[in-house]
């Protein structure tokens, strides 16, 4: 039985709650901005800056296409993996 989403492995993992009812480009920009949040290391975010303002500006434009905006959102949530 397969369905769209991100693996149960993974949000067990994380213990991050995806909300059912958004889009994924709205739940994917609430999620970098929690984890960019809870990031308290300068270098860290000295390092992913880029990153971040790329996915901030794209996930922001409903007309961007949703895997490109993604692609460098997906660099700063994976550190929700790092402990």
């Amino acid at each position: 039985n397969l369905r769209n989403g991100p693996p149960q492995a993974f949000v067990n993992k994380v213990h991050f709650k995806f909300e059912e009812d958004e889009n994924v480009m709205a739940r994917t920009l609430k999620t970098l901005e929690s984890v960019w949040s809870s990031i308290g290391d300068d270098a860290i975010r000295k390092v992913y800056q880029s990153a971040y303002d790329t996915a901030k500006e794209r996930l922001t434009d409903p007309d961007y296409y949703p895997p490109s905006a993604g692609a460098p959102a997906a660099k700063v949530i994976s550190l929700l993996l790092l402990d």
